[in-house]
């Protein structure tokens, strides 16, 4: 669940006048309601909190943002096996949160795991949709680098792969069919 500003219902009057009644309190709120959401390690409801965001003033949005960036951070230094870590990059709203917030400490601290559990050809599927994430994500020249590398790496073994796999067939074909030959050449010898 997330709210969207977008089209009519920024010009309705409930939501203007939402607007003009929040007060510090309530970004102490919202705020206290985020740490809770990050201790949990609940992405969707911090997703679902941070869209909250579009209803403070502009200078709440950036004390807002600034706290999240934090929380983010620690969030990411928090997390223990490799299991919470692609919970976390497969997380629908991850990816979202990492465009909005746009930080770039925050991308490269992501980043950083993602290279030391993933960047590597044998993490298997979960690495490959992980890739596919990242790809999308405003990730610096070098990173983007490491990442077209990887993702090259993974074409050339699954072409290699599809070689092996043809080549087996083939020779599989042929001793088949000299096999056959063989047959049929010592039926008519009798």
């Amino acid at each position: 669940m997330s709210i969207s500003l977008d089209g009519a219902i920024r010009t309705l009057p409930e939501t203007t006048a939402l607007k003009e009644s929040l007060t510090s309190e309530d970004t102490k709120r919202l705020l206290q309601a985020l740490h809770q959401a990050f201790a949990q390690k609940d992405l969707t409801k911090v997703s679902a909190l941070y869209s909250y965001t579009a209803l403070f003033s502009d200078e709440q949005r950036a004390e807002i943002r600034q706290e999240i960036i934090q929380e983010f951070k620690d969030y990411l230094n928090s997390l223990r096996n490799e299991t919470e870590i692609s919970e976390m990059f497969l997380h629908a709203g991850f990816a979202a949160m990492m465009h909005q917030l746009n930080d770039t400490d925050l991308i490269n601290a992501q980043f950083k795991l993602f290279e030391r559990y993933y960047l590597d050809p044998e993490s298997g599927s979960s690495g490959r949709r992980i890739a596919g994430i990242q790809k999308n994500l405003p990730l610096n020249s070098d990173q983007k680098e490491k990442l077209n590398n990887y993702l090259r790496q993974l074409r050339a073994e699954n072409d290699k792969e599809e070689k092996k796999d043809n080549t087996k067939t083939i020779i599989i074909v042929v001793l088949m069919v000299t096999l056959f030959l063989i047959r049929f050449a010592l039926r008519m010898s009798r």
